[in-house]
């Protein structure tokens, strides 16, 4: 007997009342119609930031491909972040992100903009040079 009187008296503490529940569900048929803009609203803003992150990927670094070749010190721009001041021949190879020179002979000085990942190697007859 006990236990179905505390079993009553956590039901009546623990339940809504009748007059609650009819309160709370001509409350949600009320707002019911208002959720139909609302998800309309969401999906739309979903669909605008994946176009948004769809258009802003990151692309593909443009291939290096050529020779390297001057009589004279000549300045030229292997990519937007990379400088070349050189006389001598040598072949570039890679993209703009992660070039690869083979220089042969002559004098080459290089000019890359810091902490962009850059991965430039420049290889010689003695040695193998890596931007760090």
């Amino acid at each position: 007997m006990k236990y179905n009187d505390a079993f009553q008296a956590f039901r009546q503490h623990t339940e809504p009342d009748p007059q609650a529940l009819e309160r709370a569900r001509d409350a949600f048929s009320r707002r019911s119609h208002r959720r139909f803009p609302i998800a309309a609203a969401i999906a739309a803003a979903t669909v605008l930031l994946a176009i948004g992150a769809w258009m802003s990927r990151p692309t593909a670094p443009a291939p290096l491909q050529g020779v390297l070749a001057a009589e004279q010190t000549t300045t030229v721009a292997l990519s937007p972040l990379i400088t070349a001041d050189l006389r001598g021949h040598g072949v570039i190879d890679g993209d703009a992100m992660a070039p690869r020179i083979d220089w042969t002979d002559g004098r080459l000085r290089l000019d890359v903009a810091p902490k962009r990942g850059i991965d430039l190697q420049v290889r010689t007859q003695e040695a193998l040079v890596q931007v760090v």
